[in-house]
């Protein structure tokens, strides 16, 4: 990516192969927003709301990563907190300039981009360099995408996987998940994890694409409902934290303001999902469904674990919140960082 967005800055002042300066040639024409559905500024504004609704996707699940490794990585009460710092500045760096890269390099209108095809080889990166006359580097980003690709499945399926297991552990899914192997991998739940990956094949035909299609929007509902959970989870974490006089190893100079933004973002982003069904030409049945139906489902769930579960309170007092049970364990683990090469042997000597 920091290739790419080196590139993208030579294209943008001329220095391709054909001396062609870019500039801000494409945000004039074809521009760089154009309306959806209505008209004028209103059409715009439907644009950027459908396009931020459809990019959800990525920032909803990659902060989760950081989370789920949190139960696997050596001292997490240290490690945790710098790699979500170095998250934000990834996601800035990689993201959002991305993006202004693209907006800068490749067109809008690019019948490449435009015609309905998928794959590497409608990525605008690789559009982008194929107009600027460079010859092989479109193949090789190709393959730099297909392994982004797999990377990314990769770490869903870690993701899957470990949230499989922590259900098995507390009681929440078969307990034949819970079995591993000699290096702690859930293999049981890695492999029943695996065999999601196949509906990946429902793109092969265009009639499968639909039910695919659903499938993302039915995660995408869930991942925005999942964050505005999690976010109340915080906030009640912070009281339990404060009525019992723990304070906690890693603040954020957002909180808990931060949360309350991202529960009504999120809300908002989920209301919103399939706002565009609701104009008459592209009113479906089944496209209504496919945005909405997530909603019902975990409503329906949340309600039946309820009813299953009556006996638990609904919430529980700040004050009998348990927050030492395996606490020692975790300092336990807490690795010291060693300064210089002699404290370290120190530090082995003694252990």
């Amino acid at each position: 990516m920091i290739g790419l967005l080196i590139l993208s800055f030579i294209l943008f002042w001329g220095g391709g192969p054909t001396r062609d300066r870019l500039g801000f040639r494409y945000w004039h024409n074809p521009g760089a927003a154009h309306p959806y559905i209505l008209g004028g500024n209103t059409g715009r504004f439907i644009s950027f709301w459908e396009t931020l609704v459809l990019s959800v996707f990525p920032f909803t699940f990659a902060p989760e990563l950081l989370v789920v490794t949190g139960g696997e990585m050596e001292s997490p009460r240290r490690n945790l907190p710098i790699a979500s710092r170095r998250y934000f500045y990834r996601l800035v760096i990689f993201y959002v300039l991305s993006v202004l890269a693209i907006g800068l390099t490749c067109p809008s209108n690019d019948p490449r981009l435009t015609n309905g095809g998928a794959g590497a080889h409608s990525s605008p990166f690789v559009v982008a360099i194929a107009n600027a006359g460079i010859k092989v580097l479109p193949s090789i980003v190709n393959a730099v995408i297909l392994i982004s690709a797999w990377s990314a499945g990769n770490s869903f399926l870690y993701i899957s996987s470990r949230a499989l297991y922590s259900l098995a552990v507390q009681g929440s899914a078969p307990r034949f998940l819970k079995a591993c192997n000699r290096w702690g991998v859930p293999y049981y739940a890695v492999g029943i994890s695996s065999l999601f990956a196949a509906l990946g094949y429902l793109n092969v035909a265009s009639s499968g694409s639909t039910v695919f299609n659903w499938f993302v929007n039915l995660t995408n509902t869930w991942g925005m409902i999942s964050w505005v959970c999690c976010c109340i989870i915080y906030l009640r974490f912070r009281k339990a934290a404060a009525a019992q006089g723990i304070e906690s190893g890693y603040h954020s100079f957002l909180q808990p303001w931060g949360s309350y933004i991202a529960i009504f973002m999120f809300t908002l982003l989920c209301l919103t999902n399939g706002f565009t069904c609701f104009w008459p030409q592209n009113w479906s049945a089944s496209s209504f469904l496919t945005a909405y139906i997530g909603i019902p489902i975990f409503v329906v769930m949340y309600v039946g674990h309820r009813i299953v579960f009556w006996k638990d309170k609904w919430a529980w007092d700040p004050a009998e919140v348990d927050m030492t049970t395996g606490l020692q364990e975790v300092l336990d683990a807490e690795r010291p960082l060693p300064k210089r090469k002699g404290l370290a042997r120190v530090c082995m000597i003694i252990e």
